[in-house]
């Protein structure tokens, strides 16, 4: 999966801090950011842990259809 589309001269002020980037808090990213990566973690471990549990050659079976 990708993200949103993003402009090559948007991504080249936000890594050089130009535009209205400039004006951009330095340290007000990291709590979001941490947040995100929390998030993406659990939702990691949610997903195999119900992985385990989920019969995947079910849909095969003649019951299922």
């Amino acid at each position: 999966m990708i993200g949103m589309p993003l402009e090559f001269r948007d991504f080249s002020d936000w890594i050089n801090l130009r535009g209205h980037y400039a004006q951009m808090p330095l340290g007000k990213q990291l709590v979001p950011a941490l947040s995100r990566l929390m998030h993406s973690f659990f939702g990691i471990v949610t997903t195999v842990v119900i992985g385990i549990f989920i019969d995947h050659s079910y849909p095969l079976t003649p019951a299922f259809g």
